[in-house]
């Protein structure tokens, strides 16, 4: 590693951006988006050469299991083809920027200058923002926001499907706790009783 990391570091960078596809039409911004390593979606077989680029922000493939990763890249190439299909009908006029970026733009398809929105004292002034620009997303970025929301949803719902008899089962034992039970054994039943639960219920409390 110390000798190979002198080649993508210093000798030969692209290396690490290896980014062939689009060294074949560089001005063609269509293709760019699509396979683009820095701000297109990166649709390339072969992106780099580096370990360090493919494991940034990444999971090592070698050490989780493969349908770890590989429903991450079904995740990934769902969220591209939403992402493509926000660029190319220019939804909230993200056509006028790079497809795929974190960044926060202005009118200009200038970084956003979040300083000229606030007043003074770091709040957010309304007249100035009105007088400057909305800030807009790339449809990468904004694909990213719309799964965040779905997420959201998705845990109430898995909960419910998944997990709705443990969660009954815990507001159950929560308020029979508020309530004083002549029979210990019948409020015994109210309570989760798994293996653990069984196992440890042979020994009398304070025992180890």
């Amino acid at each position: 590693m110390f000798v190979y990391f002198w080649f993508p570091d210093v000798l030969f960078t692209a290396l690490s951006n290896f980014d062939w596809i689009a060294w074949i039409a560089p001005k063609n911004i269509t293709m760019n988006s699509i396979v683009g390593f820095s701000n297109g979606l990166g649709f390339n077989p072969v992106p780099t050469f580096d370990w360090n680029v493919l494991l940034f922000n990444s999971q090592d493939p070698l050490m989780v299991p493969f349908f770890n990763t590989f429903n991450k890249f079904i995740g990934t190439f769902v969220a591209s083809m939403v992402a493509i299909g926000i660029y190319f009908t220019n939804t909230y006029n993200t056509g006028y920027l790079p497809i795929n970026s974190n960044r926060v733009f202005d009118h200009f398809g200038k970084r956003y200058n979040i300083t000229r929105a606030i007043n003074n004292k770091g709040l957010f002034d309304s007249a100035k923002y009105q007088a400057y620009s909305p800030a807009y997303l790339t449809a990468g970025n904004m694909t990213i926001y719309m799964f965040f929301f779905a997420v959201y949803a998705a845990t109430i719902s898995y909960a419910f499907l998944y997990h709705r008899h443990e969660i009954a089962l815990g507001f159950r034992n929560f308020i029979g706790g508020f309530r004083r039970k002549k029979n210990k054994e019948a409020a015994d039943l109210t309570e989760y009783t798994d293996v653990h639960n069984r196992l440890m219920s042979k020994y009398k409390e304070g025992e180890s």
